[in-house]
């Protein structure tokens, strides 16, 4: 690990490309690859040269191959800046000419003349495509000159300017499609990658964005809840003064009439009261400051309690209570207050909402598994009007009834079902419902046996 660090620290300086265009770094680092290929190659030839090359050709050699290193030392700066087009063609062209002036200084035409074609293969790996041409047009260009000065047989000197030719064209005409091929599609990925680029910065935008709209909407509900339940409370003090005032009065009232009125006024004032606790609870509850008190609780007594409380709602609409399973045998361990509020106000709408019918509330134990706390089941089920299934869907959302003649003929203000649901989910359970029109509707409230004080301080 020790030993290979080092190298691959120099392997990415010498591979570094200072560009942020995928198809330049590309053909840069390719560059670098042919220009280290290159200046090996051209160590190998020197040291041949003065090994078994003749006395007159070592001097030429060893001149072209120091021009050589010099240009690849500076076709490699111009890649590294992100010149690579312009390295490139230095190397190239530069490669081209070093070979035509060699086959004059030497007055040969045959010797090391195909490695003309090999600039035309740099040329392909390195430069964009149309650039191959101008490349290929120097290489061919080169050949009049090179015969002008050099000795040799007419047709010899035609016959290898031919089979150059044959080769540089073909391999011109290749190497354009096949640059081209990847030049269109690193365009392509280039383009494609600024484009995400750019969507991961709207995204990102557009989730600040977000984050902040949500911590504004965050803080604007806690301020309503705080207002609505400094408002509430505000607003009880003195309407439970105005009810128990108008009781007062009723009680000590000689006219008829008179106490008609003041115990109109009871009612309406209880009625408001009660919208009043309502909005009071569901603040409490946004506001996540609803404090739950568990206790053990005697369903007999309660569901005595509940039968009294609605009987004058009974009577109102003609319907009958029932009550079902086996109380003495369940135990239960909740919030009294709580549990009571949410069972009232099942009742109380399957009694507003059914008419000449019957109410059913079911108690049953449902047993845990190993090691599970046990569950008791609470159903009302009515016989009343009963919801489709779109009603059913909104039933428990905010300020929500079955529909608006229900507002105008029952009362309230929708917001007993929702904050049930949400009283149920503090005490550890759940509050479900189904319903048919015209048959009835069923709300199901299962709790556990009893609610641990960790949960219930939460």
């Amino acid at each position: 690990m020790s030993s290979s660090s080092p190298l691959r620290r120099l392997g990415r300086e010498f591979y570094r490309i200072d560009t942020d265009d995928a198809d330049v770094e590309r053909r840069g680092r390719a560059l670098l690859t042919v220009l280290l290929v290159l200046a090996s190659s051209i160590f190998g030839v020197s040291l041949l040269a003065i090994s078994i090359a003749p006395p007159d050709r070592v001097r030429p050699t060893l001149v072209v191959s120091v021009i050589l290193v010099a240009v690849c030392s500076a076709s490699g700066s111009l890649a590294r800046r992100g010149r690579v087009d312009l390295g490139g063609l230095l190397c190239s062209g530069s490669l081209s000419l070093l070979i035509a002036a060699y086959q004059i200084s030497v007055r040969s035409y045959t010797d090391f003349l195909w490695f003309m074609a090999l600039s035309v293969v740099i040329a392909s790996i390195t430069v964009r495509p149309r650039l191959i041409w101008a490349t290929a047009a120097v290489n061919i260009g080169l050949l009049a000159p090179i015969a002008a000065y050099v000795d040799e047989d007419p047709s010899e000197k035609l016959r290898v300017s031919s089979m150059l030719v044959s080769l540089v064209v073909p391999l011109t005409v290749f190497t354009y499609l096949s640059a081209g091929r990847t030049y269109t599609l690193f365009r392509g990925q280039a383009k494609a990658m600024r484009e995400l680029e750019a969507a991961k910065a709207q995204l990102g935008e557009a989730l600040v964005v977000a984050k902040l709209e949500r911590h504004r909407a965050e803080s604007a509900n806690r301020t309503k809840s705080t207002f609505l339940a400094n408002m509430s409370h505000e607003l009880r003090t003195p309407l439970n003064a105005i009810i128990g005032y108008a009781e007062l009065l009723r009680e000590d009232a000689v006219d008829e009439q008179v106490a008609h009125d003041l115990g109109t006024i009871g009612t309406a004032g209880q009625h408001l009261l009660a919208i009043i606790s309502d909005i009071l609870d569901l603040s409490r509850v946004e506001a996540g400051k609803l404090a739950i008190s568990p206790a053990p609780i005697e369903l007999q007594s309660l569901t005595h309690e509940l039968r009294d409380t609605i009987a004058p709602l009974l009577t109102k609409y003609g319907n009958t209570l029932r009550l079902e399973g086996d109380l003495a045998s369940v135990q239960l361990t909740t919030d009294p207050l709580r549990h009571k509020q949410i069972l009232l106000n099942l009742l109380t709408n399957a009694a507003k909402f059914t008419e000449n019918g019957s109410i059913t509330l079911r108690v049953s134990s449902l047993p845990g598994g190993p090691g599970d706390t046990p569950w008791i089941r609470f159903d009302v089920v009515d016989t009343g009007v009963g919801m489709d299934e779109s009603t059913l869907r909104r039933v428990f959302d905010d300020f929500t009834q079955a529909d608006d003649s229900s507002t105008r003929r029952h009362g309230g203000a929708g917001l007993g079902l929702s904050l049930s649901r949400r009283l149920a989910a503090h005490l550890g359970g759940t509050l479900t419902a189904t319903s048919e029109p015209g048959v009835g509707s069923t709300f199901s409230l299962l709790l556990p046996t009893s609610i641990e004080v960790d949960h219930a301080r939460k």
